[in-house]
C-alpha cells in the first residue's frame, strides 16, 4: 500500500499485540499467488475493472443503483482508482464488501456479467484485507519526513517478522521480488528490493549518522516486545502518568508549553511525558520552534521525528499504548 504516515514507532506496538492473528489462518497460500493468481487477471484487476464499469457511464450507475435498491446495502458506490496506490485498494475492498450482494445482483445480467467475480476472488479478498489492513497502520510511519533507506528496511523487517508469526504465510522471500516491495509503493518498493540485498543495511545506519541510533534502538525494543499471548510487562514508568494526571499543571496566560516540557526533562519531574512531548508537538507548523527547544543533534531535521496529522485519534491510541508498554 502507499499509505501515508503520521505515527512512527508505537503504531508498530499496537500491531504487534494487536495483529490480525485470528483473521488470517496459517494455511501455506502464498500472498504473491492471492494477490496476482497465475494466468488469471489480477484481483486488483479485476475489482478495478469491474469499479470502473460501473461508474463508467451514467446508464451503469444507474442500473447498479437499481441493483443496490433491491438489497439492504449502504446507498454508496463501488471505488474505481488507480491500479498503482494499494492503499486505494484497501478502500476498494472494504467498500465492495460492503455491496457484495449489489454487486452480485448486478453483475447477474450482460454486459456486467463479463466483470462478475467468483467466490474464490471474493475469499481471496476477505483473506487480503486483514493482511493490507495491517500494513495501513504499519505504513504510517513513513509520512513527511522522506525517511531514508536506513530507517525504511528496519521497520519493514520488523513488519515481516509480525506478519510471518501472525499469519505463518508462505511468503516468497526470494530478494528480487520480495513481497513487500511488490506490495507498496514505487519509491518505498525500489528502497526494500535495494535494501534487502544489502545486508549490513538492516540495522546498521550509515557510521556518520549518529541520530539514527534512537530509532535503531526503539525498533529492537519493539521486536522484542512480547505477543499479547504472554503480554504482562511491568512499566514503573507508568506512575510518571499517574503523577502528572494527579497534579495536573494549571494554563498560566502567556506561558510556552514547549518550554512547560523542556523544564520538566531538565528537572526531572516527566522526563518521558516530556520526550513524548517532543515527538507529538513536532508539528510542521511549529518544527523549527520545537527544534530551538528540544534539539539534542543540532539538526533542523531528524529521523525519529513524528509529526500530528488529521488522524488524532490514531495518534492518541498509539500514545496510550506505548505508555502501557514499558520503556518509553
Amino acid at each position: 500500500p502507499t499509505l501515508e504516515t503520521q505515527d512512527r514507532a508505537p503504531t508498530l506496538s499496537l500491531i504487534e499485540r494487536e495483529g490480525p492473528n485470528d483473521d488470517l489462518e496459517g494455511d501455506s497460500t502464498e500472498l504473491a499467488t492471492v494477490v496476482r493468481p497465475p494466468g488469471n487477471r489480477t484481483i486488483v484487476k479485476q475489482l478495478r475493472d469491474l469499479c470502473s464499469h460501473i461508474r463508467g457511464s451514467t446508464k451503469q450507475r444507474e442500473l447498479f443503483i437499481q441493483a443496490r435498491n433491491k438489497t439492504r446495502d449502504p446507498k454508496l458506490l463501488p471505488i474505481s482508482i488507480p491500479m498503482t496506490r494499494w492503499n486505494y485498494f484497501l478502500l476498494q475492498i472494504r467498500r465492495a464488501h460492503k455491496l457484495k450482494l449489489s454487486i452480485q445482483i448486478y453483475t447477474n445480467k450482460p454486459p456486467a456479467s463479463k466483470y462478475e467475480l467468483s467466490e474464490e476472488t471474493w475469499c481471496a479478498m476477505e483473506y487480503m484485507e486483514p493482511i493490507l489492513s495491517m500494513f495501513e497502520q504499519a505504513c504510517n510511519i513513513f509520512q513527511s519526513n522522506n525517511p531514508t533507506k536506513h530507517l525504511v528496511l528496519p521497520y519493514y523487517h520488523v513488519i515481516l517478522n509480525r506478519l510471518i508469526h501472525y499469519a505463518e504465510l508462505g511468503i516468497n522471500t526470494d530478494r528480487s521480488q520480495h513481497i513487500i516491495g511488490r506490495l507498496l509503493d514505487e519509491c518505498h518498493g525500489i528502497m526494500v528490493q535495494t535494501g534487502f540485498t544489502e545486508e549490513d543495511s538492516m540495522i546498521q545506519p550509515p557510521s556518520n549518522d549518529a541520530s539514527d541510533q534512537e530509532s535503531i534502538d526503539l525498533l529492537k525494543h519493539f521486536n522484542q516486545t512480547p505477543l499479547v499471548a504472554s503480554y504482562n510487562v511491568n512499566n514503573p514508568q507508568g506512575d510518571e502518568v499517574i503523577l502528572y494526571i494527579q497534579n495536573l499543571h494549571p494554563i498560566t496566560k502567556g506561558e510556552h508549553i514547549l518550554d512547560y516540557w523542556k523544564r520538566q526533562i531538565v528537572a526531572g519531574n516527566f522526563p518521558n511525558l516530556g520526550r513524548l512531548a517532543q515527538k507529538y508537538l513536532s508539528i510542521h507548523a511549529s518544527s523549527a520552534v520545537v527544534e530551538r527547544v528540544f534539539s539534542h543533534s543540532g539538526r533542523l531535521k531528524c529521523p525519529t521525528r513524528a509529526s500530528l496529522g488529521s488522524r488524532t485519534i490514531a495518534h492518541l491510541t498509539c500514545l496510550k499504548e506505548w505508555l502501557n508498554s514499558g520503556p518509553v
